[in-house]
């Protein structure tokens, strides 16, 4: 949502108020619904104030926030979020990795990311199932980080601005790791990089690896 004119300049600042009030919710859906009030970016999440300590699930669908709001990192109860974001850079990732109950993340972003993706050691403690679209890009998963994971969803797409060297490493570090599924938007060298590297897993023979064609 953004404020274009007076009216919507005055809802959004009664939104934001109320969602202050929401001191005991539990879970949250947020959604665009495509009209010209609400477009498909929720900047008014990054105001919330205070933040809903007691939140466990919070799904923002169909529409795109900034970054990841720092808010976030005090939802020391949150067991599911599905967040799609426009920037994804390194600190972001480390403050989702610190949420000590979070058991289901699916995590998205939109632009070109700036730096590589890494998964600290001893990052997201407690989650099981994670999924994440991105375009492509270095990303490492470091030893002992996710360490419950037991599925996990991968969608890389083809880059705006082509980069020279690109790899994903470190995916045999996820040793309780049941169910894998990769979606390669990419046929050439890139594609083939990532897909050598989730065969090093041991439990590859078990995992889909997918090259679609759109």
């Amino acid at each position: 949502m953004e404020a274009e004119g007076p009216s919507e300049k005055l809802t959004l600042s009664v939104l934001i108020d109320s969602l202050g009030k929401l001191t005991n919710i539990r879970s949250l859906y947020v959604s665009s619904i495509g009209t010209k009030l609400i477009s498909p970016t929720c900047d008014f999440l990054s105001c919330w104030f205070p933040p809903p300590r007691n939140l466990q699930r919070l799904c923002i669908s169909f529409c795109t926030v900034p970054k990841v709001p720092e808010w976030i990192s005090q939802l020391d109860k949150l067991i599911s979020l599905k967040i799609k974001v426009k920037e994804l850079p390194r600190d972001a990732v480390k403050l989702l990795g610190e949420l000590p109950c979070l058991v289901y993340l699916d995590m998205s972003a939109t632009d070109d990311p700036k730096e590589d993706l890494i998964l600290y050691s001893n990052a997201f403690p407690s989650l099981r199932e994670f999924g994440f679209a991105y375009t492509f890009s270095s990303v490492v998963f470091e030893p002992r980080t996710l360490a419950k994971l037991q599925i996990l969803h991968m969608q890389f797409y083809m880059r705006q601005q082509e980069q020279e060297i690109i790899s994903l490493t470190g995916i045999e570090h996820l040793l309780n790791l049941e169910q894998l599924t990769a979606r390669l938007y990419n046929h050439g060298a890139t594609g083939v990089l990532f897909r050598d590297a989730i065969l090093r897993h041991p439990r590859s023979q078990t995992f889909n690896i997918l090259f679609p064609r759109c």
